[in-house]
This record gives C-alpha cells, structure tokens and sequence, in this order.
C-alpha cells in the first residue's frame, strides 16, 4: 500500500481498497476525496488528445495532475476560468 500526502481518512478506505483489488484482479488502483476549487491538493484528471493535435485523436490518459498545474493546464485547454468550482 503506497499513499500520498497525510490524508487520515484514507486508512479507513484501505481494506475496501485493497479487497474491490484483489477481487478484481487490479494491478492498482486509486482512491481519491472530493476537491474543492483551488485547494491545494492534486486532482485525477482525463486528458483526451484533440483531433488538432499530434497523434491519434480521442487518444486518453488518466493520471494524477497536481494542483499547482492544473489551472494553467485548464486555461490552455479551453476553460478561461481555470480551477474553479462547476
């Protein structure tokens, strides 16, 4: 079990975690809380490659984008609003 930042609660989810993974034949898996707006904490993103760019269109990744970079990267990608609440 690795886990990132001093998040207590976490602990709680462990064994759920670790039971969904072995059931389910994970290779790994994350566990994530809801985020606020501007909060300094990282956010699990999807970034889908648009059909402008280099490579296959629709192409996706699912990776963890930390909270410091992702505002930038949601200004340049079409939200002028960057980091903010839906």
């Amino acid at each position: 079990v690795f886990f990132q930042d001093t998040n207590g609660l976490f602990f709680r989810a462990v064994p759920a975690t670790l039971g969904v993974s072995a059931e389910r034949g994970f290779a790994m898996n994350s566990v994530s809380v809801p985020r606020r707006a501007k909060d300094a904490m990282g956010a699990i993103a999807r970034l889908t490659r648009s059909s402008g760019s280099s490579g296959e269109s629709g192409e996706s990744l699912t990776l963890n984008v930390e909270y410091n970079q992702l505002d930038p990267l949601l200004r340049c990608t079409g939200y002028p609003d960057g980091d903010a609440a839906d």
